[in-house]
Order: structure tokens, then sequence, then C-alpha cells
């Protein structure tokens, strides 16, 4: 990797001492650095192979109770002082906050799951996947796949002395397709996976292949007529969207402005006994977790509810201090849900009347928690069978 600890260290080094030559009571450097290998596939044909670097640097600083903040993609002498002078005037115009703060002066280096990029390896998976698609679903026409392989560098130091470090390698997928017979075509559906490796061929990666031997049967869909009260079982893909929205209502914004629904809840039920919600970025079978938070904190697994009890909230330590609330102990995201012991047949068979939710088009939920949206690319269950 071309962004070594030794090389990182230096920079923010270097942007740390200007920072407090400036006069800041306080101050932060926080270094991200990415080498992505890219290939895509446009319209079913592999069309694109690219190396993009990205080189991000966030400098703060704390005056007086007022912060400042400038992120620059330049990191040579001239850029690094432009950006040092502008964050330190950044924060003289800006209004005094007592909640302001910087992270304790913890260290960690952390190296993840360094791998090198495959490149022979993932246009072999990519081609053996268009074929596949090809094959099995002649229906079904890939629009764009993204497979990346990235390389991250994340380095936090500030006045403090903290210096927290992590590296890690991995895959990404981004695919969209539709299927189209004659004049008639499905909605668009589309997916997200990270991966530690490319040891086995990309369908068989979360539900992918699933989705893609679902979009033919879609290509009939109509609106659903009249009302009707039922059950909604939402697919792992779908349930994504939905943990965000929750996560939205547990976070500083929110909780500061008191416009959560979750205001007042810890520690209370808010969700059935079976619920059980994590977020693991720690945890190695996450491709693409992180170690660091934010706001330059160790990160660590948490449980944000426990048996339908909400345990934790997901604030930073500037939403923390103004809240008065703990601190979360990481930046949310990379969500788990205990399983249950039901399986998806049976579930089924027990739903009179509902849907099998895939995609979500709509709003954010309001202040009550009320939402309303669009199911696409879904199934309708009627007496325990899908239709369609």
């Amino acid at each position: 990797m071309e962004m070594s600890y030794d090389k990182s260290r230096s920079l923010l080094e270097k942007s740390c001492k200007a920072l407090q030559g400036s006069g800041a009571e306080k101050s932060s450097c926080f270094l991200t650095y990415s080498k992505t290998h890219e290939l895509n596939v446009d319209g079913g044909e592999i069309s694109l192979f690219r190396t993009i670097f990205d080189t991000r640097l966030t400098l703060a600083v704390i005056h007086e109770l007022k912060k400042g903040t400038v992120t620059t993609n330049r990191t040579d002498e001239r850029s690094l002082q432009n950006a040092v002078e502008e964050a330190y005037e950044m924060a003289l115009s800006s209004q005094q906050d007592a909640a302001y703060d910087i992270a304790e002066g913890h260290t960690l280096k952390v190296k993840g799951n360094i791998s090198e990029p495959e490149s022979e390896l993932m246009y072999e998976r990519l081609k053996e996947m268009t074929a596949l698609v090809k094959e099995r679903w002649p229906e079904v026409i890939v629009e764009q796949a993204i497979l990346r392989h990235k390389d991250n560098v994340r380095h936090y130091q500030n006045s403090r002395s903290a210096d927290l470090y992590e590296e890690q390698g991995y895959y990404e997928l981004m695919m969209m397709f539709t299927a189209k017979k004659g004049a008639k075509s499905s909605s668009f559906n589309g997916c997200f996976l990270a991966m530690n490796d490319l040891s086995r061929p990309l369908l068989k990666y979360g539900g992918l292949e699933r989705l893609i031997s679902e979009a033919p049967r879609q290509i009939e869909a109509r609106p659903f007529p009249g009302k009707s009260v039922g059950d909604i079982i939402i697919t792992p893909e779908c349930l994504d969207d939905f943990i965000e929205y929750l996560a939205i209502h547990l976070s500083d914004r929110a909780l500061i402005t008191g416009t959560s629904f979750l205001k007042d809840s810890l520690n209370r039920t808010v969700a059935p006994p079976f619920l059980t919600l994590k977020s693991a970025p720690r945890d190695t079978t996450m491709a693409g977790g992180y170690a660091i938070t934010r706001d330059g904190f160790p990160a660590e697994n948490l449980t944000i509810i426990d048996k339908g009890v909400l345990k934790s909230y997901l604030l930073s330590q500037y939403g923390a201090n103004k809240c008065g609330l703990e601190k979360a102990v990481n930046d949310g995201s990379f969500y788990v849900i205990e399983p249950g012991s039901e399986s998806l047949e049976s579930m089924i068979r027990n739903v009179d009347k509902g849907l099998i939710l895939n995609r979500f088009s709509g709003g954010n939920p309001g202040e009550n928690g009320d939402f309303s949206g669009v199911a696409k690319n879904s199934f309708l269950i009627e007496n325990g069978k899908v239709k369609g």
C-alpha cells in the first residue's frame, strides 16, 4: 500500500504541530486514504478497469468553545498551511458550544484483512457471473456491475496524544439489473455486497442469486388493488434500509432536537422480545468494517436492542455531551440481527395475507415513527402461498 503507518504518522504529526502552533486550545487530524481497483460491467459486457486513489485530511480546531473544521485532498506544505489557517479562522467566527471536545489520548494500531487485489480473479468472477446470468435467466439484463478491491487506511491523531491507525483490504460488488420480455420490463433491482475474498462465485454471496432469479417473475408486476391489512416479511436486503431509518432516530440530530420517537427510551421495551439488533464493525466476518470512530475513539461492537429493550443510542461525543447521555462505542452500520428459529418457508405458510418486501421507496419516518412508501420488486402472499 502506498500509504504506510510511517508515512501517515509523519503527515499527521506535521499537521497537528501546525494546528497547535495556530493558537488552538484543542486540535485533531484525521487522514483517510484509499486505493481502489475497479472493474465495470455495462449492458452485460465487461467494459472498464481502472485504479483510483483518494486522500482526505480533516483538520479540526477548538478555541474558546468554538470549532472549525476543514477537509482537504491536498497534503503539500502550502496546502496544509492554508487548511490550518482556514480551520482556525472558521473556529474564531463560529458560535460557542460547550459540547465541543476531542477524544481522549487512546492509542490503537489495527491491521485487518490485508488482501492484495487479485485482478485476474476479479475478471474471472465477473465473467463467470455474467455468463451464468445469461444462461440461467436469459430475460435478465445486467445494466451495471462494479467489482472493486479497496485498500483503506484511516489514521487519527490529536493534541491529547491520541494515535489510532487501521488498514484493511476487501472487495465490494455493486450491481443493478432488470428483466425484459418483449416490450415489458421489471422494475430495476440491485445489491451491494462486501467480501473479504473472492473464494466463491459472486452469485453465492449474500442474497444476489435469489434477487436475480426473482427478476423474471416481476416482469408482469401489477399494482395492488384497494386496501389490505396484513403481515410483511422484509428481506435482508430491504431490512437494511429500515434499520438505517431507525438509526436516524438514535443519532445526534434527532436526539439533540428532541424529534426522535425513541427519546427517553433507554432500557425500555421498544420492540418484540425476539428482536436483538447489534452493530458489529469489529467482527472479522464483516468486510469493510472499522476500528476507529469518526470522532477518534476505538470502535467496539455494540448491542443496540437486546431482546426488544433499547440498550444504546448512537451518539457521538458531541451528541452525548449535548444530551447529557453516554457516548456510543461505535458509529453504527454493519448491523446484525440475531436469527430466529423459524424458516422463511414456515413464515410464509403462517401468513394469511401479506407481502414479501424486497425493495422500499419512501421517505424517512416522521417524529412519531410513521412512514409511507411504495413496495417494489415485491410479492403478494395469500393463504400461505407466494403469488407471481
